[in-house]
């Protein structure tokens, strides 16, 4: 009689412990397979013995918990990456996160394929101009085959990388996980960097490598503090930042100590928010004692020294201007269809606008400003917290005319955060965004257009 009444749920759960024999056949003869594969290449070479870990790693990750939430994951693990560019691969400028970024799409593509992606007209009509133009510009270079490949790599971080990540449509939730761990990242890299001789590299390739990811880093600070996720928030962002003005000081860049003054003084000015300008007055003047006490003379190598031409800054302007005007020269020559990127005349530029001109001439230049004006929509049409997004870009844009870098991918990672917000504001309606938009898409959330910020 009981076994008569039995629940449904009863016998289902009855049912279902009876595993059919293919349900453990399958899954054992992809893992023999996998490893009878892999583990013969591992034995050749170390970078094979890497790929095989990772890969392992990641069916662990994707079965314990899901593809959906292990892409999750590996973006997050991305942008913590980001910033450490000595986890190099062979083939620059991919590095470790690279490979965590692209296989947070990988996992999410069967989802991806039935999702429309939504750009703002600026940045495809931008993306299409700068493309064509490098296409175009190619043959004339000095090289056609490294033109081309420099243009491609400017093409996956301004381009691809950024909607990709309007592609995923991640929550705010989880853009401030991603932000959180970039900064981190940055943090890291800078303590790493220590003890130092000449200029502190970090975990990076270069000093300016350091100072762009610590300055990238301290403009998430605004949407770090804003959120609501973190009840401690105030006790963790603002160390991390600290450590990351830290790393642009010994990093004696003066295109990150430049760009974060003018950042400091825009952000105030661009929220209109009086408190944020006390905020800032009351630490430049509790920072003069400590401008006035460093040492300016040849031997130093803080940004300051070198603004005032120690520390080889006299030797670096002397470069600088040399390649600026072997740039003008080119551009004379071609100013329409431009020369094509070569590295003799054009990477050495430390200035991407400069470079774009002489590579792709007036049109291809339009393309790449069309591109940064749809990443800084926000600043003038969205509300927080998607205003804030726009930030890193701001960064971007303000440093273009003081060095050469277009291809790092912790680059399309940041500017893709704004990109993210500009699709937002592109999609946005009438009234206040409700409490429920936290855990929607922000590329589906619609970004009222309010009143400026009160939250500082």
């Amino acid at each position: 009689m009981a076994s008569a009444t039995r629940s449904p749920r009863a016998r289902t759960y009855r049912s279902g412990a009876h595993l059919r024999p293919a349900a453990l056949i399958v899954p054992l003869a992809v893992v023999a397979i996998t490893l009878g594969v892999l583990i013969p290449l591992s034995m050749r070479s170390l970078l094979v013995a890497g790929g095989a870990v990772g890969l392992l790693a990641l069916i662990g990750l994707v079965a314990v918990l899901g593809a959906d939430k292990a892409s999750t994951v590996l973006l997050v693990m991305a942008f913590g990456f980001a910033p450490l560019t000595n986890f190099a691969l062979p083939l620059k400028p991919f590095v470790l996160a690279s490979v965590f970024f692209f296989a947070a799409v990988a996992l999410k593509l069967p989802v991806l394929m039935r999702r429309k992606l939504q750009l703002p007209g600026t940045f495809m009509l931008g993306a299409v101009l700068f493309t064509v133009m490098g296409l175009v510009s190619a043959p004339v270079a000095i090289n056609a085959l490294v033109s081309l490949i420099y243009l491609a790599t400017a093409v996956f971080a301004l381009i691809l990388i950024p909607a990709l990540m309007v592609w995923m449509r991640p929550t705010h939730r989880q853009m401030w996980a991603m932000m959180f761990a970039f900064a981190v990242g940055s943090a890291f890299s800078t303590l790493y960097g220590f003890p130092y001789t000449y200029r502190n590299f970090g975990f990076t390739y270069h000093p300016v490598a350091l100072a762009y990811t610590c300055m990238l880093a301290i403009s998430f600070a605004p949407y770090l503090v804003w959120t609501k996720y973190v009840k401690s928030r105030w006790l963790v962002v603002p160390p991390i930042a600290a450590i990351c003005a830290v790393g642009i000081w010994t990093s004696g860049s003066r295109t990150g100590i430049v760009v974060l003054g003018a950042i400091c003084v825009l952000i105030p000015l661009l929220e209109r928010s009086v408190r944020l300008g006390l905020l800032l007055i009351t630490g430049i003047v509790s920072f003069l004692p400590v401008v006035f006490s460093i040492d300016a003379s040849a031997t130093s190598t803080s940004p300051l020294s070198r603004l005032l031409g120690g520390g080889g800054g006299a030797a670096s302007d002397e470069t600088r201007l040399t390649t600026i005007q072997d740039g003008l020269n080119q551009i004379q020559q071609s100013p329409i269809i431009g020369n094509g990127y070569s590295v003799e005349h054009t990477y050495v530029i430390h200035n991407i606008y400069l470079q774009v001109l002489a590579a792709e001439g007036l049109i291809g230049l339009v393309g790449l400003i069309l591109i940064f004006i749809a990443f800084l929509t926000p600043l003038r049409r969205a509300a927080p917290p998607d205003r804030y997004l726009a930030y890193p870009a701001l960064a971007v844009v303000l440093a273009g005319p003081f060095q050469p870098n277009m291809a790092d991918h912790y680059l399309g990672m940041s500017v893709g955060l704004s990109l993210i917000a500009a699709v937002a504001v592109m999609n946005r309606t009438s009234g206040a965004e409700s409490d429920e938009s936290d855990e929607r898409p922000v590329a589906d959330t619609p970004s009222a257009e309010l009143p400026r910020s009160r939250g500082w």
